[in-house]
């Protein structure tokens, strides 16, 4: 299956739907640098990424490179909530990116459910914290 992103139709929030097998830690910097340049224009601030359609190829390091790169390369992140859609397989990196986030102080949540990724972010931008 070929790689590709595309953006959802949710109004309530940035949706970036990622597909495809063998996402690595060069995929994730695209779909990143993406939503940290809508992030530095103002348009968005709740961001759900769905990764549920994926199979990652990562190394150990990945995550916590990843997390390294919000906080050297992208001021904007700081500002986010970030909800990440993953399937089953994908939980266990998921998760410990979601640990390195916080303690980097991120606001992140992982998710195998739409709906309730949907009813986090959401609960979010009514509250405004």
């Amino acid at each position: 299956m070929e790689k590709k992103m595309t953006l959802g139709d949710s109004k309530d929030f940035l949706e970036l739907i990622v597909q495809g097998e063998g996402v690595d830690l060069s995929d994730l910097r695209r779909g990143t640098e993406f939503v940290d340049k809508q992030a530095s224009q103002g348009k968005v601030n709740l961001v759900l990424l769905d990764f549920a359609r994926v199979t990652f190829d990562l190394q150990t390091a990945d995550p916590f490179n990843l997390v390294r790169l919000y906080e050297y390369n992208m001021p904007s992140f700081s500002h986010l909530s970030i909800a990440l859609l993953v399937n089953v397989e994908g939980l266990e990196v998921a998760q410990y990116w979601e640990e390195l986030c916080a303690q980097r102080g991120y606001r992140t949540k992982v998710f195998t459910d739409r709906e309730a990724a949907g009813l986090w972010l959401r609960s979010i931008g009514i509250s405004g914290s």
